[in-house]
């Protein structure tokens, strides 16, 4: 196991202490650690109908409050304190200086650590339209640390925030939609998680971001635009595109899959883990692909038939083998 250096290998604690009090310092920590990390990012803030306080009752917070020792040692074990959910009230009044400073205190415990943000949308039951006073004292600390900022999940539409602000090590984004630049500054970009998104986004996402490995859409919206991009490009990183499929009980019509993808085996068997699992009915998978349709290995087309009505490549209707 990593060792973290405090300062002091054991606690200064006399033998006639309680036997939590004579932990050694990496063993507490470790404990630490594992607290924090069983549930979802900690949240800095509590809230009540109209207040807003310090979230002293939950990890990491509250270890500071047991004694002197755990509070140096909390202070002291930087991983604990990089993951936060910080939540956006939407006052229009500033906060009380003392949040603010304890959101930076936070983050200066974490050192160089990475960060992983959960920025979300207020608890309070009163919303304003735009970022309040108060939001935006949070976001300009915020954003102050966006260098280190690894994976950040937001409520909101990326179109609301900065578009400058400078993230080179951000590797996973989850929001509501986005709309990119050419040249955005989270270019290394690897996870992409969209609550709404549309084939303009996910095209547009990829020609982007060259590095992403894998994007989620929750929600596909049918807006009737097409790319703004024309070419064709290729995307060496990618792993995986995963997006949802519904159910309609008043569908008549056959639904249509249209694949841009070799019909090789591991993309035959993808295609039936996900079918699988699907909740409408797919009777008709289109691969679009460079393979003529006489050189398709029909033996590995072979298990869709028993999930689908038809294959076709690029609209020409394969045709199974007669055994």
């Amino acid at each position: 196991m990593e060792a973290f250096d405090v300062g002091f290998t054991q606690s200064p604690i006399n033998a006639n202490s309680p036997h939590i009090h004579r932990l050694p310092v990496e063993l507490l920590q470790h404990i630490f650690l594992l607290i924090v990390n069983m549930s979802d990012c900690p949240s800095i803030f509590s809230y009540g109908d109209t207040t807003i306080s310090a979230n002293v009752t939950r990890p990491p917070l509250l270890f500071t409050r047991v004694c002197h020792f755990w509070r140096v040692v909390a202070h002291s074990t930087t991983v604990i304190w990089s993951r936060i959910k910080v939540t956006l009230s939407g006052r229009v009044e500033p906060l009380k200086p003392f949040l603010p400073s304890l959101l930076q205190s936070w983050l200066a415990h974490s050192d160089s650590q990475p960060l992983t943000l959960h920025i979300i949308s207020g608890e309070l039951p009163v919303r304003v339209a735009h970022s309040s006073g108060a939001d935006s004292q949070l976001l300009e600390i915020l954003v102050s640390e966006s260098k280190r900022w690894e994976s950040v999940a937001l409520t909101s539409s990326m179109e609301d925030w900065s578009r400058d602000v400078y993230t080179p090590q951000l590797r996973a984004l989850r929001c509501r939609c986005v709309e990119f630049r050419p040249t955005p500054t989270c270019n290394n970009l690897r996870r992409l998680h969209l609550q709404i998104g549309s084939a303009h986004v996910i095209h547009a996402s990829l020609t982007i971001f060259s590095h992403l490995k894998t994007i989620t859409v929750d929600m596909i919206l049918t807006n009737g635009r097409t790319p703004s991009y024309c070419e064709s490009i290729t995307h060496p990183c990618l792993e995986s595109i995963t997006l949802p499929l519904y159910s309609n009980s008043y569908q008549t019509h056959e639904l249509k899959l249209t694949l841009i993808a070799e019909p090789g085996e591991w993309q035959v068997a993808c295609i039936m883990e996900a079918l699988a699992g699907a909740s409408c009915d797919i009777r008709v998978i289109d691969f679009h692909t460079a393979t003529p349709l006489g050189k398709v290995d029909m033996d590995i087309i072979e298990p869709l038939f028993s999930v689908v009505k038809e294959v076709t490549i690029e609209g020409q209707v394969l045709r199974r083998s007669v055994r």
